[in-house]
């Protein structure tokens, strides 16, 4: 059993959680396919025996600070890309998430006892890093949204009770991405996401594509050769149109601190639930889809231009003006897979923690009533 969970932990890094089969997880292990299935019934089985051997193993590196994700080497990097990869597809594996739900909330009713900034800090280091691991397969650059680390390090255990956080301010209003128009063509992309949000780039066929849709498949062909073209087009679309409101709800000139805790807040609502799980589901299937991946890497490229030079206003060293888009990316993807794991990122005021953290990266102090706190 030790010999299958071990293969099956390489396969998943190497082959992709959505790729694995009994035979090729048999072979690896020397064995045969009617051991695999005595032991695991099949590969969800697998999947679920495997976060119960490693997951107390691999929360700990995650959440160690002293950890380098970017420099693993070995077993370290094979265990984390396929426990990352089963942990974020865990929210449409009943087999899985019906054991990572009691394992996080376990981890977490300690970590609560802890004060706020130290709960934060914790969630935002594991964020990033479940960000970049995720995201690695489409674009290597993404390890400069580590920088963070640093600045986390660097922030007391106890500056959320110093920074006098002024009561709940109302949420930016986000909403789904809005591909649909009256044009087939917006339609089929519309369902593409949501079906690739529910059950994986696997689960995006053709005939499943134009069932949500409410046509025949033959309706699709004239605009679409293949379902690949749908999926890839899909993050194209659903990326600009959140970028597109974000940025229309921000106002450089006011924009403050306490916004950017308030956007990460809104983006973790009801409201945003599909694009959260598709932009899982979309990194996690490109990475055994070169063509895929590779047209989202000019797409974050793209989208982390925009993001970047929205940043000039703010006096941004230039030194980490393109680490902080992928910073934003990662911590998206990152804090929607906590949560659907049951963590309550949603329900935490995460203010404190972008104030502290904004005020370290541009050198200034943490507000008008807190003038000689610095980092």
């Amino acid at each position: 059993m030790t010999l299958l969970i071990d293969a099956g932990i390489r396969a998943v890094a190497t082959e992709g959680l959505d790729q694995v089969s009994v035979q090729s997880v048999s072979t690896s292990a020397n064995t045969s396919r009617p051991t695999f299935y005595s032991y695991f019934g099949d590969i969800n089985g697998l999947l679920a025996e495997i976060w119960l051997a490693k997951s107390d193993e691999w929360l700990a590196m995650l959440c160690n600070p002293a950890l380098s994700i970017g420099s693993l080497k070995g077993e370290a990097k094979v265990l984390n890309s396929a426990m990352s990869e089963i942990f974020a597809a865990a929210h449409r594996i009943p087999e899985v998430n019906e054991l990572v739900q009691p394992s996080m909330k376990k981890w977490w009713d300690k970590e609560k006892t802890k004060p706020l900034m130290v709960q934060l800090k914790v969630l935002w280091l594991m964020a990033e890093r479940l960000g970049v691991t995720i995201t690695e397969p489409v674009d290597q650059d993404v390890h400069k949204a580590a920088f963070i680390e640093a600045f986390l390090n660097l922030i007391p255990d106890d500056m959320a009770e110093k920074l006098n956080i002024p009561e709940q301010k109302q949420l930016p209003p986000v909403s789904e991405p809005e591909i649909v128009n009256e044009d087939l063509e917006s339609r089929l992309l519309q369902s593409a996401v949501e079906v690739i949000a529910t059950g994986g780039v696997k689960s995006a066929s053709m005939a499943r594509v134009a069932r949500k849709t409410q046509v025949s498949t033959g309706a699709i062909y004239p605009r679409y050769s293949k379902v690949e073209e749908i999926i890839e087009s899909s993050f194209e679309a659903a990326i600009t149109q959140v970028v597109r409101q974000n940025f229309s709800l921000l106002n450089a000139p006011s924009f403050s601190t306490d916004d950017f805790g308030l956007f990460v807040m809104a983006g973790l609502t009801e409201n945003r639930k599909i694009w959260r799980n598709f932009r899982i589901e979309i990194h996690l299937g490109a990475k055994t889809r070169p063509s895929l991946a590779k047209r989202m890497k000019k797409n974050l490229k793209e989208t982390n231009v925009a993001v970047a030079d929205r940043l000039s206003a703010y006096q941004v060293p230039e030194i980490i003006e393109e680490p902080i888009p992928y910073l934003i990316h990662c911590v998206g993807i990152g804090f929607a897979i906590l949560q659907n794991s049951g963590v309550p990122v949603a329900q935490i005021d995460h203010r404190a923690i972008s104030r502290a953290m904004v005020a370290g990266i541009l050198g200034s102090g943490l507000g008008e009533s807190n003038k000689s706190v610095k980092l």
